[in-house]
């Protein structure tokens, strides 16, 4: 009876089984791995809708290519210290959940299982100094274009959804960002 499916490629023994010497087992396994990041690659190109030719495999591979302020930057709609300021957007904001005790947000606990009440008081008032800062700032800013800034920070970096007429207003308020706080 003959089997059905595809033929592993690989050095195979004068029996014509693979070769279970631990060099080709290293082989195929890593031909394994190589195929199923270009499969995975390849699908995520499709899916965020980055050209093969306007990037190259690496830049898809990254892993800011699965946010879509990540994808934004690689297509070239946002630049890097754009990008930057966005990251520094949603570690604050998870800073301040934390924080907040905000439902589903993990705070974490010490190697030995025991939390500093000192340094997580410290850490909670600084977290939302920095967060009120940050807000007060996308407000100053908003008021100042006369648009809602808050909203595109929330619809394209906090919900992942990519709307088109707010990119905009995403790169005004990630510029006041950069500019207020890492310029």
């Amino acid at each position: 009876m003959r089997r059905k499916g595809r033929k592993m490629g690989g050095h195979r023994e004068p029996n014509g089984r693979l070769s279970r010497r631990t060099i080709h087992v290293r082989e195929r396994e890593e031909m394994t791995i190589r195929e199923a990041q270009s499969t995975v690659i390849a699908a995520r190109m499709r899916h965020t809708g980055l050209p093969e030719g306007a990037c190259s495999v690496n830049d898809a591979g990254r892993p800011n290519a699965g946010t879509v302020h990540g994808v934004m930057c690689l297509q070239g709609e946002l630049s890097r210290p754009q990008w930057d300021a966005a990251e520094w957007y949603i570690g604050k904001r998870a800073a301040w959940l934390r924080a907040i005790d905000a439902p589903g947000q993990a705070t974490g606990s010490s190697s030995s299982g025991t939390i500093d009440e000192v340094r997580h008081a410290e850490f909670c008032a600084q977290a939302i100094r920095s967060w009120q800062a940050a807000i007060d700032c996308i407000q100053s800013t908003s008021t100042e274009v006369r648009t809602p800034l808050a909203a595109a920070l929330d619809v394209i970096i906090v919900r992942q959804q990519q709307v088109g007429h707010m990119i905009g207003d995403l790169r005004v308020a990630l510029n006041a960002i950069h500019r207020r706080f890492l310029g």
